[in-house]
């Protein structure tokens, strides 16, 4: 068998999978630093999400053009409802979690999403996998 047209073990995935929802919960908890000072934050919380997807395509081995982790982002919003209740002193703190882990957790089904339909070869197709990523999260925002 060609060595490009394997899949990936579901094994494997949900080991990613699992690693990927850790990340979530750390990243989760940088937010809420940032989140103590409701003006300034809301950009760094951006950051973090932006930051955040490319550590999930990182654990997942998915290469994607340096570019992508904010159109990526773009394409999980939520940011416009969540960005003005960041601003609210102390109930900011929950909204800038609560905002981080849905964009982390989203972004995660996309990639684990995407990983169950590619092989290992294609993984490594930086434009190939910003179409499939792009692709499954605009279908979630539908679904």
């Amino acid at each position: 068998m060609n060595q490009g047209n394997i899949m990936m073990s579901e094994q494997k995935i949900e080991r990613m999978t699992k690693k990927g929802q850790r990340f979530i919960k750390s990243y989760s908890s940088k937010a809420l630093k940032a989140s103590f000072v409701p003006f300034i934050s809301v950009p760094i919380i951006h950051g973090i999400c932006v930051k955040l997807t490319s550590e999930l395509n990182r654990i997942f081995g998915i290469k994607t053009t340096k570019s992508f982790g904010g159109e990526a982002f773009t394409n999980t919003v939520v940011g416009l409802i969540a960005t003005p209740f960041m601003l609210i002193p102390l109930a900011g703190a929950f909204f800038a979690i609560a905002y981080v882990e849905s964009i982390g957790e989203a972004y995660l089904d996309a990639l684990t999403e995407v990983a169950k339909q590619s092989t290992e070869e294609e993984l490594k197709d930086e434009k190939l996998m910003a179409q499939r990523i792009i692709k499954t999260l605009k279908s979630q925002r539908r679904a």
